[in-house]
């Protein structure tokens, strides 16, 4: 399977368990939102290459912003 294929799959399966969290009336957790948004960036910016390889964690910065970090 091409690598933006997996990308897409993978930010589709987080899009939809932060949607199943909303709509329970609950927040999704942060690890949740930080993956979507890593591998919707990576769409966008055309790094799906590394996708496999990198990983979204939540930024262990002294800020505690929660903002997502390759690694």
């Amino acid at each position: 399977m091409p690598f933006e294929r997996v990308a897409e799959e993978m930010r589709d399966i987080y899009a939809n368990a932060i949607a199943r969290a909303v709509h329970d009336g609950d927040s999704p957790p942060d690890d949740i939102v930080a993956s979507w948004a890593f591998y919707d960036a990576a769409l966008r910016e055309g790094r799906t290459a590394v996708v496999l390889r990198d990983r979204a964690t939540v930024s262990e910065s002294a800020d505690g912003d929660g903002t997502a970090v390759d690694r």
